[in-house]
């Protein structure tokens, strides 16, 4: 019997027009950490190849130093992957371990999830690994004010990498921090330098950032904090609404997935991202749950708990919400959970 396959990882590389998508990847590219990837990009063009290039393939395939492989959008995204997986089932190209796609400066991160995510001919092959959103640390404070496709970006994302934090300087560079973190508190940020990050730090974040000591830091350094749940307004952003909730409680998983399905069905404009880590019973380790906007990830197990506090915490992000239905949003999560005289068991 042959043994089942691994899924690929795939990582979503995106953020505004000039961000520093493009620096950032000819930096990943050359790692050694990062040989065995493939890079899908819009234009070959859009990335300095010539002093990596080994062999070239075809018009949109390029095999780099170290194993790396690069190729083009080919029609859609699932025409393109299910043409790398053939290529590297035939040895056209080298075997790759994950797969970088990097958007337009302009796109909405939702549909891209969407397909990685939902699409019958991916799944079996591929898995979403995270969102890393580029975010220049000169111009990004006005993109997120006055570009909703920066604003899109910046709550799908899983990890911000700042960009240009040598021409902003230290001040600037710090407030765009606290902005991207008040606006999506469940991703974290690494600072470039120079267009410079650890590989190490991309990799695995769709899971990560649902410490219970940061959530419930989130809650206990609000004001607003009511016990163990908290709604709070990004500055400069009155529209955009944080919900942070923490229970030490086992969640009962049909009664959540039914409520989270009909929040994005029917609420999903408004709900701009969730990211959950729940107890369930039977299970190990947190289930993690993400959905953007309409869209609900397929949930992840993990085998053990990051921390000692095995309950559930969901950090969600809501635009144009009032705090009635907020409040009702909570009264949802809530009423999923199984009994406390179940979840001491």
């Amino acid at each position: 019997m042959i043994p089942e396959r691994p899924r690929i990882p795939v990582m979503v590389l995106t953020g505004f027009l000039g961000a520093g998508k493009t620096t950032l990847l000819n930096a990943l590219i050359g790692r050694p950490e990062l040989a065995d990837t493939a890079v899908v990009i819009n234009e070959l063009g859009e990335i300095a190849l010539d002093h990596l290039l080994v062999r070239k393939v075809d018009d949109r395939v390029m095999v780099l130093g170290g194993g790396c492989v690069c190729c083009t959008v080919l029609g859609d995204l699932v025409e393109t992957l299910t043409d790398l997986d053939r290529r590297r089932d035939a040895g056209e190209v080298p075997p790759f371990a994950r797969v970088i796609v990097e958007t337009t400066g302009l796109a909405d991160p939702g549909p891209v999830l969407a397909t990685i995510t939902g699409d019958d001919r991916l799944f079996s092959r591929f898995e979403l690994d995270g969102v890393v959103t580029v975010v220049d640390a000169t111009h990004g404070a006005g993109q997120l004010d006055e570009h909703v496709e920066a604003l899109q970006q910046a709550v799908a994302a899983d990890h911000f990498v700042v960009t240009k934090s040598e021409l902003a300087g230290a001040e600037r560079t710090r407030a765009l921090v606290e902005q991207l973190s008040a606006i999506n508190p469940a991703a974290s940020v690494d600072v470039a330098s120079h267009g410079a990050v650890d590989p190490a730090r991309l990799r695995g974040r769709l899971a990560a950032n649902l410490s219970s000591e940061r959530v419930l830091g989130l809650i206990a350094a609000s004001p607003e904090a009511k016990g163990r749940w908290v709604v709070t307004s990004a500055p400069k952003h009155s529209k955009v609404r944080v919900l942070a909730l923490s229970r030490a409680r086992t969640m009962r998983w049909t009664a959540f997935s039914m409520w989270l399905s009909l929040l994005t069905q029917f609420h999903g404009e408004k709900m701009l991202r969730c990211k959950a880590m729940l107890k369930v019973a039977g299970e190990p380790g947190p289930v993690i749950v993400h959905a953007v906007q309409h869209v609900v990830y397929p949930s992840v197990i993990l085998d053990a708990w990051p921390d000692a506090d095995e309950g559930c915490r969901a950090v969600l992000i809501f635009r144009d919400a009032d705090d009635g239905f907020l409040k009702q949003v909570q009264e949802g999560f809530d009423a999923c959970l199984a009994p406390e005289s179940v979840s001491a068991e």
